[in-house]
């Protein structure tokens, strides 16, 4: 990671490097020629590094992305089905693409609900596994409020809103 300053002072304060884990340094810029300041630190750690020193009118801060220039991310951008083709047909799924009609809405398959079956796709349809992977425990309904409750606060908030309206 190299930090790189330009600056017409004498001397320059350190810079305070606050790494991707949370852990500080502090490096001393060096003269690289007339106004311009360098210093190159090694980085153990990929991600975000923030470089922070004082500047005439406050605090100059930096970052940078310190790592892989081209991760694996990054090298095949293109959509695919290619990479889920295989698993999708071990497991009896499928690879749907949604796609955008004439009109404004979007093509999505029709889901259905299947308990016992070994293909879960087909044309036009996605079949999700009903497992029965539910466990309810108990339910309880306790109204909030019961007959002559209910009236009594009904007619007291439509006598209020009433009052409220006349003033």
């Amino acid at each position: 990671l190299t930090r790189e300053q330009r600056s017409m002072e004498e001397k320059i304060a350190p810079v305070k490097l606050l790494g991707p884990g949370g852990e500080a340094t502090e490096a001393t810029l060096e003269s690289a020629g007339p106004g311009l300041w360098r210093k190159t630190i090694d980085v153990k750690i990929p991600g975000l590094y923030k470089a922070e020193t004082p500047g005439p009118s406050g605090p100059i801060t930096a970052v940078a992305n310190a790592g892989i220039e081209d991760p694996r991310e990054m090298s095949e951008v293109v959509a695919s089905d290619a990479k889920m083709k295989s698993l999708s047909e071990a497991t009896g799924g499928g690879v749907f693409w949604t796609k955008s009609s004439v009109s404004s809405s979007i093509d999505v398959p029709r889901i259905s609900m299947l308990s016992n079956a070994k293909v879960l796709a087909g044309s036009g349809w996605l079949g999700l596994k009903d497992r029965d992977a539910y466990l309810t425990r108990g339910v309880k309904l306790t109204p909030m409020f019961t007959g002559l409750a209910a009236l009594a606060a009904l007619l007291f908030l439509l006598a209020l809103a009433w009052w409220k309206e006349g003033k």
